[in-house]
């Protein structure tokens, strides 16, 4: 990973030291119990306030709903139980709907919730001193199995009269959302707490299966958008379609916080939306947001050659041919046998002004696709520069029999012509691509400024009727 990659590490380690020294300090003359959310709320409520809310029933009363949800319960496997509260810590390892709030006696668990989704929100960890205003409200589980999830989060539940509590500002410590997946890794390495851990059952397990599919299903619905956009013609719907494309892979992202594989694609997909988007409407800024998200890839996957080829594509864009030549670097070195990669390093080696590099890399990306017809084109563009005409014919004639339809090759072919003096042949390409929508004046004047300025440097004087084509009017 190059420099450019790197976060400023230390300093995010001390912004994470000084939320957990601060934790630590609140809670250290007193009984707290703790509660991490990873969004923030004016209420902590409980799961079966908000359905309530929801559905417009509170007035009905959060306990009396609870009560009559307990008599349910009863009617399926719990006729003989006689611990309600049993039940109820049962229906909410469930997922069920109860009036309790889980908090945990462990500051550390309580920031991992507050981390462990929603990557683009703040989140929160909110200290309550159990011999305080809630004490009446506190329920310990009775749980004698050491290796259940009650245990291993160390749970403790507060079971609020109306649903809610509303904690003060000096009981709330700020989790910042761009500290979240450092705060993560940081729990991870020094304290053991992770999914794994905090979730040790199968419930767990496939809840977290369940949540890793519909990432994965948003991702799909991002790529099959972002295939649409790359095949449709039309430049309103190549856009609507990148737009769906960058909110499913928000939608990924924002649910995969813990899964590294999931966001690391969900970045590339989302970045290469940016990307596209960014060149269809020469956008910088949405430049800039596809090199963050190709970035944020790569901190996730630091061995993904997909997303150091996309930012060097990036890059590439910008101008930044230095930066675009490393990315494209680092992903054949991960994947000797990708030829998009050889193929933009060769264009970025172009532009530099080595020829050479160039031609060497369009060899490989032609050696390993065959079929890549724009490589062909820019193989022959490489030859045109360098004076090897016949060269640059030969790859500009395989480009156009295998895309008839690339009208720019047409312009460049006719070109090479012009430096070999084949005035009839070059007037039928440069009149087919000007037919076709190619500025063919802008395009000549680009590489050699006007008539007169090619005309010095080849030695020899262009026909009238190629130099009509080829002056403004």
């Amino acid at each position: 990973m190059n420099k450019l990659d790197q976060p400023n590490s230390q300093t995010e380690l001390n912004k994470i030291l000084e939320i957990i020294h601060k934790i630590a300090k609140m809670s250290a003359d007193g009984d707290y119990i703790f509660r991490g959310e990873a969004q923030c709320h004016k209420k902590v409520s409980s799961g079966l306030y908000r359905k309530l809310k929801e559905v417009g029933l509170l007035d009905l009363g959060v306990e009396t709903i609870e009560k009559k949800e307990l008599r349910y319960a009863n009617t399926y496997k719990y006729t003989h139980e006689p611990d309600e509260f049993k039940i109820l810590t049962d229906l909410q390892h469930f997922g069920g709907k109860t009036n309790l709030l889980d908090f945990t006696t462990d500051y550390h668990i309580a920031i991992f919730f507050a981390c462990d989704s929603f990557p683009f929100k703040d989140g929160r960890v909110i200290l309550q001193d159990r011999n305080g205003k809630i004490k009446d409200w506190v329920i310990k589980p009775c749980d004698l199995d050491p290796e259940s999830r009650v245990r291993v989060q160390k749970s403790i539940f507060v079971r609020p009269p109306q649903g809610f509590i509303e904690p003060h500002k000096d009981d709330i410590v700020p989790i910042p959302a761009n500290l979240k997946y450092r705060m993560l890794e940081h729990l991870r390495k020094h304290y053991d707490i992770s999914a794994e851990t905090i979730y040790p059952d199968l419930h767990g397990f496939v809840s977290s299966q369940e949540d890793r599919w519909e990432v994965y299903a948003e991702i799909s619905k991002g790529n099959d958008h972002l295939e649409s956009g790359q095949e449709i013609e039309d430049p309103e719907e190549k856009s609507e379609n990148y737009q769906k494309a960058i909110q499913h892979f928000t939608n990924a992202i924002d649910n995969s916080i813990q899964l590294d594989e999931g966001l690391a694609v969900a970045y590339d997909g989302r970045g290469s939306a940016y990307l596209f988007i960014g060149e269809l409407e020469n956008s910088n800024d949405k430049i800039e947001n596809a090199i963050e998200d190709f970035t944020d890839a790569i901190k996730r996957k630091s061995d993904y050659p997909s997303a150091y080829n996309n930012r060097g594509r990036a890059y590439f864009t910008k101008g930044e041919l230095e930066n675009a030549i490393k990315d494209f670097s680092k992903a054949v070195e991960l994947m000797p046998r990708y030829p998009e990669a050889y193929h933009y390093r060769g264009s970025a080696y172009f532009h530099k002004g080595n020829s050479d590099n160039a031609i060497a890399d369009l060899n490989e990306a032609i050696c390993l696709n065959p079929n890549d017809a724009v490589a062909y084109h820019h193989r022959g563009i490489v030859y045109l520069r360098k004076g090897d005409f016949d060269s640059a014919i030969i790859d500009l004639d395989k480009a156009i029999r295998m895309n008839p339809n690339d009208d720019l090759v047409y312009y460049s072919r006719g070109e090479a012509w012009l430096h070999l003096k084949e005035w009839d042949k070059a007037k039928i390409d440069l009149t087919a691509a000007k037919d076709n929508g190619v500025d063919i004046i802008n395009a000549f004047h680009k590489g050699y400024r006007d008539i007169a300025a090619f005309e010095r440097r080849n030695g020899f004087k262009l026909p009238k009727d190629i130099i009509s084509l080829l002056t403004p009017p």
